[in-house]
């Protein structure tokens, strides 16, 4: 006699998966390093990178901050629907990061905001101060 498993119900992701998921895309879309988040977070790199893997279990305290690192909500961070597009567009709209698209289609941002939370500052008066060195 045979008998026929019923299909699992589909597991929901837990909101802080999406999150994780949403803070590395964010990351990558935006060229953000890993290493400039961890230490606004005042966190080691390898802690970091161990946060954005699926599975760990961030505090409210560090899933705000970074919220506030990258400039975007808590609803944003939370919202299984968050493209790069709309990434993209939010970042142009609230006036965080210098977003531009190319003409190639690349994106090219600038840190001000970002080297603005980790207290670093741009001197045009001081060679090689440049926080955002032109890339290929």
């Amino acid at each position: 006699m045979t008998t026929a498993l019923a299909t699992p119900p589909a597991r929901r992701t837990s909101s802080c998966d999406v999150a994780i998921n949403n803070i590395n895309m964010i990351l990558a879309v935006l060229h953000i390093p890993k290493k400039e988040v961890a230490e606004a977070l005042g966190k080691m790199p390898q802690s970091f990178s161990r946060m954005l893997k699926n599975g760990y279990q961030w505090t409210f305290d560090d899933m705000l901050e970074v919220s506030d690192i990258l400039q975007v909500g808590l609803d944003d961070l939370t919202n299984p629907d968050l493209t790069p597009n709309r990434v993209i567009e939010a970042r142009a709209k609230n006036g965080g990061y210098n977003v531009a698209v190319d003409g190639d289609g690349r994106i090219r941002w600038g840190m001000a905001g970002l080297l603005g939370v980790l207290g670093w500052s741009h001197n045009p008066e001081v060679h090689g101060s440049n926080p955002c060195p032109a890339t290929n």
